[in-house]
C-alpha cells in the first residue's frame, strides 16, 4: 500500500486526473451493468396498435408511473413482471380502444351471426385449414 501512495505522488497532475477519470468511468460502467442486469426484461404490451390508441395507452402508463419503451411505430414494451397486470388494468379502463377486432365481437347483440356474414373471410378455406391442422378427415368445403 505504501508503494502505491509513493507511486501516485510521483505522477504529474495531468496523469492523476486521467487516472481518476478512468477509475470513475469503470465505476460508472459497473453500476450501469449492475442496474441493467437487475431490471426486468422488456416485453410487448401491445403490438400493431393504432397511433391514437397508443397515445391514450401511453398517457395512462405515465399516470401509473410505469416505465415503458416504444419500439417502431406500433409496439409498446413494458417490464415483463408487470405486463399481465398492466394488460388487465388497461382492459378494465377500456384501453386500448380501436385496433383489430378480437373476442369483443362476440359480445355484440348479434353474436356469432356477425362472424358468419363478415365480408372477406373465406369460410370454406378456413375450415379446410383447421381440419388439416387437426389432421381430421373432412370433405372439401363448397363455397356458399
Amino acid at each position: 500500500m505504501g508503494n502505491l501512495i509513493t507511486n501516485l505522488r510521483t505522477l504529474s497532475t495531468g496523469r492523476l486526473i486521467t487516472l481518476m477519470g478512468a477509475g470513475a468511468a469503470i465505476l460508472l460502467a459497473l453500476v450501469y451493468l449492475t442496474m441493467k442486469m437487475a431490471a426486468a426484461p422488456m416485453v410487448p404490451l401491445y403490438t400493431g396498435i393504432e397511433s391514437e390508441a397508443a397515445g391514450t395507452v401511453l398517457q395512462r402508463l405515465d399516470q401509473m408511473g410505469v416505465t415503458y419503451q416504444v419500439q417502431g411505430e406500433s409496439t409498446i414494451l413494458v417490464p415483463s413482471d408487470q405486463a399481465a397486470r398492466l394488460r388487465m388494468t388497461l382492459a378494465a379502463d377500456g384501453l386500448p380502444s380501436g385496433g383489430p377486432v378480437g373476442y369483443e365481437l362476440l359480445d355484440s347483440d348479434q353474436g356469432s351471426r356477425v362472424l358468419m356474414h363478415r365480408p372477406g373471410i373465406a369460410w370454406p378455406e378456413a375450415a379446410d385449414a383447421v381440419a388439416e391442422a387437426l389432421a381430421l378427415p373432412l370433405e372439401p368445403a363448397q363455397a356458399a
